[in-house]
């Protein structure tokens, strides 16, 4: 009964994950730069990401990083859901 649920569980990761490579795969096609791909991809793994963590992933600093969430954001791609210090991030395109 055990190994039946891990490999209902398996398959679930298994397609959830090639669900959200085949997205990051179409991002490139939405007009945006390397570096916002970079942001979205991080987005997708963490939602709970703030714009300092973004920039030392980035390696800009917290003010450019803020600037390219904006930008994504005037650009329909992400949306902030809940406060700025607990929020998280939704990538909806």
């Amino acid at each position: 009964k055990n190994k039946d649920v891990v490999l209902v569980l398996s398959d679930f990761l298994n397609h959830f994950c090639s669900a959200q490579i085949q997205f990051v795969a179409r991002i490139q096609f939405v007009g945006i730069n390397d570096i916002e791909k970079v942001i979205l991809e991080e987005l997708i793994k963490n939602p709970m990401l703030s714009a300092l963590n973004i920039s030392s992933i980035i390696h800009k600093s917290k003010r450019t990083a803020e600037r390219y969430l904006k930008s994504l954001q005037e650009k329909g791609i992400i949306v902030r859901d809940g406060a700025n210090k607990n929020g998280s991030w939704k990538v909806i395109k």
